[in-house]
């Protein structure tokens, strides 16, 4: 079985490059470049439901034997048009991540499960060698294809790679639903005001910017610098982004540098998060105030008498809790 899986996988391969017995032909169309590949129809049949649906079923291509694809480039579809006449995964391995991920993309289209399955798998062998703008590329593509478990194996090898800066624009391109994907399960390990910056370049990357009434942008024309789109879906494709910060982990500052400035936010939005921001830097000042009484209680430094004029109670500010170097204590406990 071996040996006849072998001659017939180089009889095929040779089948493919003589361009012998071909019986319909394949128009690639660019932007930049038309080129024809010659083919052979049961090949191709083989290979996807969609091919055989396409050539041999009430299409007008079934006739001509002709097929116009104008969403693929010539080069990912010469590679393609090679793995069908051999499904030799093993050449996968000198093609970089973006020309696997196009391959993948191409063949979730055309329901060529073979083709998914071992780039899904070359780019999952081949991860832990992968910077950041590829595992960026790969995020991107386990979500066109739905698997979770390739997106879990991404987030755990990205998080080293959010210690330091790294450059974003890969994910500035992305569609708006992977972005979204991204923001709920990459950049969630990122800072509050990091995650707010990143959306709001995102947004303006894409054209999407709304101003939010009385948030300082009055018109929404092209000469104002608010791009003129779909008011009604881009708005609620914002206050879904928008949800998913936190702002109360925002400090004062990091607030007003960020949302402050912004036009995503109403004025009205801007004031109810400030009041959220303020009212967790009083928590965090009570609490960090009874931590440390607790502490010093434990170690004997403070007397029963703490309300009286030896007690000087410890200054908060926000995150922050210093004690005056003058400060009286009663040691006599």
């Amino acid at each position: 079985m071996e040996k006849m899986n072998s001659w017939l996988r180089s009889s095929l391969e040779a089948l493919g490059l003589s361009n012998r017995h071909t019986d319909c032909s394949f128009v690639i169309q660019s932007p930049t470049e038309c080129r024809v590949f010659l083919c052979h129809k049961l090949i191709f049949c083989c290979a996807s439901e969609v091919f055989d649906r396409m050539l041999y079923g009430d299409f007008k291509e079934s006739t001509t034997g002709e097929v116009t694809l104008k969403d693929v480039e010539p080069d990912i579809f010469e590679k393609f048009r090679d793995y069908v006449y051999g499904y030799e995964s093993e050449k996968l391995e000198l093609y970089g991540t973006d020309t696997l991920i196009k391959l993948c993309d191409f063949g979730n289209k055309f329901m060529v499960e073979s083709i998914k399955e071992d780039c899904v798998n070359e780019m999952t062998n081949r991860r832990i060698h992968l910077g950041m703008g590829d595992l960026m590329l790969l995020f991107q593509c386990a979500h066109t294809l739905n698997n979770k478990s390739i997106t879990e194996r991404v987030v755990s090898k990205v998080e080293p790679f959010l210690r330091e800066p790294f450059n974003q624009s890969v994910v500035l391109d992305f569609n708006t639903e992977v972005f979204k994907n991204y923001i709920e399960t990459i950049a969630i390990k990122l800072l509050e005001s990091d995650r707010f910056i990143l959306i709001e370049t995102y947004l303006k990357h894409n054209g999407l910017v709304i101003a939010a009434p009385n948030a300082g942008c009055s018109d929404a024309s092209s000469d104002s610098g608010c791009p003129l789109v779909d008011q009604e879906i881009t708005g609620a494709y914002v206050s879904q982004l928008l949800a998913l910060i936190d702002f109360r982990r925002f400090t004062p500052s990091q607030f007003y540098e960020g949302p402050g400035k912004s036009n995503l936010l109403t004025l009205q939005q801007k004031y109810e998060y400030l009041y959220q921001v303020a009212e967790e830097c009083a928590k965090t000042k009570d609490e960090l105030r009874g931590n440390s009484f607790e502490a010093f209680r434990t170690v004997g430094l403070i007397s029963k008498r703490h309300s009286g004029p030896y007690y000087r109670a410890a200054h908060c500010h926000c995150c922050s809790t210093r004690f005056p170097l003058n400060a009286d204590l009663d040691l006599s406990e």
